[in-house]
């Protein structure tokens, strides 16, 4: 009677929730969604969520970098960790590699409580031996690349007919830093257990299960991405990129300015398309809904089948795929159908409709998250540019304009400056945010501090000039602090002899452009983006070791770029 038809709805219940959660079912959704209104007057969810707005008004982005970033990263982190300085931070953003230790710092089940252990110790340089640098304790993020071929993983993957193709970048992220350490791989992360409740309450069908919130004490955490256009018309034309970034967070997943957008595709076919707007990152990705929204937030309500693809290894995922900028310009069938896909459109549009969209690396577009940072106003930022490219200390700004062998592309475009308007791997055209004759300034601070040997960074007061592509007004100013990723000449003095040995290059051992040619060290701190994603130990330590150095031996210059008084 009643008992069984209870039973039977309830079975019929567990199985509904069972397929969202895997993904492979019709799931109705309840969500919030906001516009974030116009440059002069922008409005960011979080400012919403007291925890986040009580931090202090200051930002730190890295950069991606592959491995290479991601360990210079959690170097830098730990760094930060040691002097207590974290809680002054609002914002830490990274894109690409940057983005998988945002993924590990943030949601890391590893070294519960104990943060220290999870980032790893900053060894004084003194007491940096070949035997501790041989060692990496297993609750520690740095051992994640070290432990596992991020390389080896893609191509078997790639060559398995069982994968699809969408699968083989993230199955190498999830194998590589998601798994080993213990970060979800299915549940879409929320801020907070407030906002959690809110959604299951709007949503029956929903479990806690289907959610993660991140590790405690940490900053308001920044993924980025790019957007390259409608799947409809890839790939893509090389001469009329319009390709944008996108912004991925705990709380919710778009873009903060709204604007027309005219893609186009190698056929000369043209979509316009209205992006921008935030959804709850629960619901990106989903149907659009029956209508867009009339103020600057509210709830809407759509279908979503793409639950199980927004976990914080899917972020790292869509955020590191560095190949999308060429394969979107590629016929499917080169491309291995590896690119991420998602269902894209506007809260801002009236009448949204259904457009797959084809995502990428944020380094596609912008290589550290700036631009994000000056949108919400933030007035002290520091940016970790842990680039493949070492610095060149020869180079003079005022003599020559600046190339890609003087330094990593993605700084002087903020300047207006593109030493490599050509690249078939990323379009940095749109990214100017500062004046041109700013740019040599800093370019001059960070070779000088280079050629000190204490660490290459540099802090100057800038102000911005008007970018409408993403929506940056002019007059704002901000308090930018520039770190290069470089050899610290003062460190690598205080090495024990045997380790100095192997990081001092040859030729012209003590220009800090020069790296190590060969070894385990090989082209120390600088190592390759593309072929060394599987480091020893002792260089995965070393590079992690170097960089939170940089940041305690430096206390009061980074307390001062923090506006920590």
């Amino acid at each position: 009677g009643v008992g069984a038809g209870v039973g039977v709805a309830l079975l019929v219940a567990v199985i509904v929730v069972a397929a969202a959660v895997g993904g492979n079912a019709q799931l109705n959704i309840t969500y919030r969604a906001w516009i974030p209104a116009s440059p002069e007057n922008y409005y960011f969810p979080e400012e919403g969520l007291a925890d986040v707005m009580a931090r202090p008004n200051a930002g730190i982005a890295f950069t991606g970098g592959g491995v290479r970033s991601y360990l210079a990263t959690l170097g830098y982190l730990a760094g930060f960790q040691e002097l207590g300085l974290l809680d002054k931070v609002r914002y830490a953003s990274g894109v690409s590699g940057g983005s998988w230790a945002m993924m590990t710092y943030g949601f890391s089940t590893l070294a519960d409580g104990n943060d220290t252990r999870l980032l790893g110790p900053v060894l004084k340089p003194g007491d940096i031996t070949m035997a501790k640098l041989k060692q990496i304790d297993p609750e520690c993020i740095r051992a994640m690349p070290v432990n596992e071929n991020f390389e080896a993983i893609l191509l078997e993957n790639l060559i398995n007919p069982f994968v699809k193709g969408e699968d083989v970048w993230f199955n190498g992220v999830n194998d590589v830093f998601g798994k080993p350490a213990g970060v979800p791989s299915d549940r879409v992360p929320v801020p907070d257990q407030s906002t959690m409740d809110e959604i299951l309450a709007s949503n029956p069908l929903l479990h806690e299960d289907n959610f993660v919130i991140p590790r405690p004490d940490r900053p308001f955490l920044l993924f980025g991405g790019a957007y390259l256009g409608p799947y409809t018309l890839a790939p893509f034309k090389a001469t009329k990129r319009t390709y944008t970034a996108l912004e991925m967070t705990s709380y919710y997943t778009g873009f903060p300015h709204v604007h027309n957008v005219t893609y186009t595709g190698d056929s000369t076919k043209t979509i316009n398309q209205l992006v921008g707007g935030y959804v709850q990152t629960f619901a990106f990705g989903a149907n659009a809904p029956s209508h867009g929204m009339k103020e600057k937030n509210g709830t809407l309500s759509s279908i979503q089948e793409n639950l199980a693809r927004l976990s914080p290894v899917h972020f790292g995922t869509l955020c590191s795929f560095a190949p999308g900028g060429v394969f979107t310009e590629l016929p499917d069938i080169l491309s291995f159908h590896m690119d991420p896909l998602y269902n894209t459109w506007s809260p801002a549009n009236p009448t949204p409709s259904n457009e797959m969209g084809v995502f990428a690396d944020g380094g596609v577009v912008e290589n550290v998250q700036l631009i994000s940072l000056l949108q919400r106003k933030v007035k002290n930022i520091i940016l970790f540019f842990n680039n493949n490219q070492a610095l060149n200390s020869q180079f003079d700004p005022n003599t020559r304009p600046v190339e890609t062998t003087d330094m990593s592309d993605d700084l002087p475009t903020f300047f207006g400056i593109n030493p490599d308007p050509n690249s078939e791997l990323w379009d940095l055209s749109r990214n100017q945010v500062f004046p041109e004759e700013e740019f040599a300034p800093v370019a001059q601070g960070l070779i000088k501090a280079q050629l000190a040997g204490n660490g290459t960074f540099y802090t100057t007061q800038l102000t911005t000039i008007a970018n409408e592509w993403y929506g940056v007004e002019a007059g704002f100013t901000a308090q930018i602090t520039f770190v290069y990723l470089s050899r610290t000449l003062e460190w690598e003095k205080l090495l024990p002899t045997d380790v100095r040995e192997e990081i001092t290059p040859s030729k012209d051992p003590n220009n800090p452009t020069n790296l190590v040619s060969k070894g385990t060290f090989k082209n120390f701190p600088n190592i390759s983006t593309y072929t060394q994603l599987h480091p020893a130990a002792e260089l995965a330590n070393l590079i992690s070791d170097m960089c939170g150095w940089i940041i305690t031996h430096n206390a009061a210059f980074f307390k001062k770029a923090l506006g920590v008084a």
